[in-house]
């Protein structure tokens, strides 16, 4: 007679199995865990953000958010994002999706490709922008507060009235992050973004041409960012010592180039008063390019091209002039351009 051996529950198959399953539902568990956890960070960053704007006196929707991709990502989706300021401006996006990987949840790629509106503008109107491809990248603290955010867009066309007004092939910026105050340290926020070519709808009669090759700027914004509405918080601002610093700023535009750096404040009325230090290359061209349209004599070349030599130190091809905001006039060396106003009243 045949018998069938049994298996006992002692045996090392059965062991093993029994390890690998209790193993497979311990790590299920705690995978389980930290998605649920990750998404409330996510959730919390993005909240904690729109109740700071909501204090400014910003509008902020979403529409319908979702979150999605357990167990092996997070994806996000914003069905209607819109931003109005309490002055009347807006800014309403396209249906936005963003992801973050399983090991690095506070790293948010969002696709922001589609039509983008904006409105409030004084004297403008409504504008359309058409973004061919637009990526925004959100950084977030451990603590789910907004750390930096990156944005990259290639191919953005500006409408107004279903007229082009301005395209850029590409536009680039971070913002942040946010250094809180320490020990005497005022806080301090980063801006870096650049530009290339900017087309313009014509040349605005200008002998630098309706395109514009580039532009960037790399700044620092210090003080206290109160969440409050700007009206408030720029005296508060003023009043702790606030200052934009401009640690770099360059254009160029045909055969003009400028550098330029500087700071600036606000004075007791609230204008603009700082110095910026500028170098420029490119006026003897711009002027030879006058002359050649007519726009100005020869003699009148003359003349400002012998007030370059002065400015530039017996170089003309490179000119160092400063810029100064004090008292409520914008000057360009010794020579006033023009009045400032207060930014609030």
């Amino acid at each position: 007679m045949t018998t069938t051996p049994s298996i006992s529950l002692k045996s090392p198959g059965r062991r093993l199995f029994l390890t690998l399953a209790g193993g497979t539902l311990i790590l299920a568990l705690l995978a389980t865990a930290y998605w649920h956890w990750a998404a409330g960070q996510i959730v919390t960053g993005l909240e904690n953000w729109r109740h700071q704007q909501i204090a400014r006196g910003f509008v902020v929707n979403y529409g319908k958010l979702e979150l999605s991709g357990y167990p092996f990502s997070f994806d996000l989706s914003l069905s209607s994002p819109a931003i109005s300021a309490p002055d009347g401006r807006f800014w309403q996006g396209p249906p936005m999706r963003g992801h973050a990987a399983l090991w690095d949840p506070f790293t948010i790629d969002a696709d922001a490709a589609g039509t983008h509106l904006f409105g409030g503008l004084k004297h403008i109107g409504e504008l359309t922008g058409l973004a061919k491809q637009a990526w925004l990248q959100i950084h977030l603290a451990f603590n789910g507060s907004v750390d930096h955010a990156v944005t990259s867009i290639a191919g953005f066309d500006i409408l107004h009235q279903e007229a082009q007004v301005l395209s850029v092939e590409r536009l680039d910026a971070v913002l942040g992050p946010l250094r809180l105050a320490d020990e005497g340290q005022l806080q301090e926020l980063d801006f870096d973004g650049s530009a290339q070519g900017i087309v313009l709808p014509n040349d605005g009669g200008t002998p630098l041409g309706k395109e514009v090759e580039s532009l960037s700027l790399t700044a620092t914004l210090r003080g206290p960012l109160p969440a409050m509405d700007i009206r408030k918080a720029l005296p508060i601002w003023r009043e702790a010592g606030g200052e934009a610093i401009v640690h770099s700023a360059d254009i160029a535009w045909g055969p003009l180039t400028l550098h330029a750096q500087g700071g600036a404040t606000l004075d007791a009325l609230m204008r603009p008063e700082g110095q910026f230090g500028t170098r420029i290359s490119g006026l003897t061209d711009v002027l030879d390019a006058l002359v050649a349209r007519g726009q100005i004599k020869r003699t009148q070349a003359g003349l400002l091209s012998f007030a370059l030599l002065s400015l530039g130190g017996g170089n003309t091809q490179q000119v160092a002039l400063p810029i100064t905001m004090k008292n409520g006039l914008l000057s360009a060396g010794p020579v006033p351009i023009a009045p400032l106003k207060p930014l609030i009243r």
